[in-house]
């Protein structure tokens, strides 16, 4: 819907802000980012946003600008046959990366797989399963015993208080258990790389407006399908 712009989850989201001419040409700068999931485009200031959270990983809300509209990347199961599959096969993937270690694809940089997809990891006190599903660079990792995503001062200050609880009531422990063993341990230097994205990858993109651009439509740099919500 024109007159709108995106609210990310968290502002780190924001990959880039640039000006360009057109939104295509908008589109195709997203494209050729693994980890561009949503677009803003402004067609009078040819103001250019792209965010790496998926459209509802955040909010949709009202724009001071009448001519300003969000799209956002479909995602699908069809897209990910190849994750855990030899690097070999998904170099040009638009939507895996490489493990560089493993040989492996893997979802991009701040997503998780979730059996299905890859999905933008989430922010403290949201649900999870495993550490993966949380912000693991903003020191987030899942709490397993309330699985939600916290600090890890938090959980290591929760397990230590456990323990001590589980001392005074069962009087079993020789030594307990200190706090530094109880930190869990998050790599800081990640072994993913994004596959190269060709000019003729394609994708799909909605937008929640019916009237100013055609579709499909295509650039000189990479194709790309804007699917208006009739």
């Amino acid at each position: 819907m024109l007159g709108t712009t995106f609210q990310p989850a968290n502002p780190i989201e924001l990959l880039a802000t640039f000006n360009e001419l057109t939104l295509v040409r908008c589109v195709a700068t997203c494209n050729h980012n693994v980890r561009c999931r949503t677009v803003v485009y402004d067609s009078i200031s040819k103001h250019c946003q792209i965010y790496e959270g998926e459209v509802s990983t955040g909010s949709i809300i009202p724009s001071n600008s009448l001519t300003s509209l969000v799209g956002g990347i479909i995602y699908s199961s069809n897209f990910y046959t190849l994750y855990n599959k030899s690097s070999s096969q998904c170099q040009y993937d638009r939507y895996l990366s490489i493990d560089i270690l493993l040989n492996l694809c893997v979802c991009p940089i701040n997503t998780f797989w979730n059996g299905i997809i890859c999905l933008n990891q989430r922010y403290i006190g949201s649900s999870c399963i495993s550490n993966e599903w949380c912000r693991t660079d903003l020191n987030l990792v899942c709490d397993a015993n309330q699985h939600i995503c916290s600090q890890t001062s938090q959980i290591t200050a929760s397990s230590y208080q456990s323990a001590v609880t589980s001392f005074n009531n069962l009087m079993t422990f020789d030594v307990l258990p200190t706090t530094a063993s109880m930190i869990p341990v998050i790599s800081t230097a990640s072994t993913r790389i994004p596959s190269t994205v060709l000019p003729t990858t394609t994708m799909q993109i909605s937008f929640n407006y019916t009237d100013a651009y055609p579709a499909p439509v295509a650039s000189p740099n990479a194709a790309a399908q804007c699917k208006s919500n009739q």
